[in-house]
């Protein structure tokens, strides 16, 4: 696997609306999380897709070097220098921030049923 994750396309986000709701496939166990996309995702979402403007099969968040998928260090190193850039210091790399953002997808989800 060689670290990589983070591997989704323009292609899975192509569509998507607020209050929609996608699947991403966890590469590691190859379970699906359910993603629900709220407004401020969706603003977020085609304001990057905007700016980066990626190909229907290139990677959303792509390496520098070769425009492969992003590696859990890479994602790790970037969540950290902009935490430490917005003084935040509750969120300490990509493993929290992902534990922090599941919790509150589980609450969103909930109150939705």
């Amino acid at each position: 696997m060689n670290g990589q994750t983070y591997r989704s396309t323009q292609q899975d986000v192509d569509g998507v609306e607020p209050e929609d709701m996608i699947q991403a496939k966890e590469l590691k166990s190859g379970k699906y999380s359910i993603l629900a996309i709220n407004k401020t995702t969706h603003g977020a979402l085609n304001n990057y897709l905007a700016h980066r403007q990626p190909g229907p099969d290139e990677y959303l968040f792509a390496n520098r070097k070769d425009n492969g998928s992003l590696t859990v260090s890479s994602a790790n190193r970037l969540v950290k220098t902009w935490c430490k850039q917005v003084t935040l210091r509750a969120i300490t790399g990509s493993h929290s921030l992902g534990k922090t953002f599941g919790y509150i997808q589980r609450g969103s989800l909930r109150s939705r049923v």
